[in-house]
């Protein structure tokens, strides 16, 4: 995981689309979601949002309706990850309307597993296991990281449901979710009564922390 490297190349493309004027971004619109995922994943969310804020005005002005599914899915997910969780919920359903409109079948997956991580924060255990039931009946997005962060909304509910889950492998190669994904391990393998295994998470989880050095990792 290179970082610094990313929070570079950040900030270099965002004072790049903040200089271009409205008709400028619209022809690259769809272009914004990407930096806002970056955003996300590199907690620089205030950034993002007003990134995704600006296209999606946009959008709506000039008519570019194509890009505001995943738009709106990347605003729920900055938005959940600064605490504006009734905000994110509204943006993960407009996503969902918004991709059903349109036609991106792959995003409502994406905004569905948003939803579901966002109840775990708002509500209690059936209206998540009721969201989850609701997100695995849909197909799995076919772009590969929107698949692994499905399917990690989905282990994190039946983990937080109480429900038996498959330890994941501690090994994998790190990426800007490693500390999270290793945290909710060790709560996993508490509840499977695997004490030496969550030992093991927590020692993952701290070096993943120190080695990304990001503040919600």
């Amino acid at each position: 995981a290179r970082i610094t490297a990313a929070r570079e190349s950040f900030q270099i493309a965002r004072d790049a689309f903040t200089q271009l004027p409205d008709s400028d971004l619209a022809d690259v619109v769809h272009t914004v979601s990407a930096l806002g995922w970056a955003a996300y994943f590199l907690d620089l969310c205030p950034e993002g949002i007003a990134l995704i804020d600006r296209a999606l005005r946009v959008s709506r002005k000039l008519g570019r309706s194509h890009a505001l599914p995943e738009l709106q899915t990347v605003r729920a997910y900055l938005l959940s990850k600064t605490g504006n969780l009734h905000e994110g919920s509204e943006a993960a359903d407009d996503a969902i309307e918004a991709a059903l409109i349109y036609g991106y079948p792959d995003v409502v997956p994406l905004a569905q597993a948003a939803r579901v991580r966002l109840l775990q924060l708002t509500h209690g255990p059936d209206e998540v296991a009721s969201e989850l039931k609701q997100l695995e009946s849909l197909p799995l997005p076919s772009v590969r990281w929107w698949r692994t962060a499905v399917q990690s909304a989905i282990w994190d509910a039946r983990n937080y449901l109480g429900e038996p889950v498959t330890l994941p492998d501690p090994s994998q190669r790190l990426d800007p979710m490693s500390a999270t994904r290793m945290a909710a391990a060790v709560l996993a393998a508490i509840t499977a009564d695997n004490l030496e295994a969550a030992r093991r998470y927590v020692d993952h989880a701290r070096a993943a922390a120190c080695e990304l050095d990001l503040p919600s990792q």
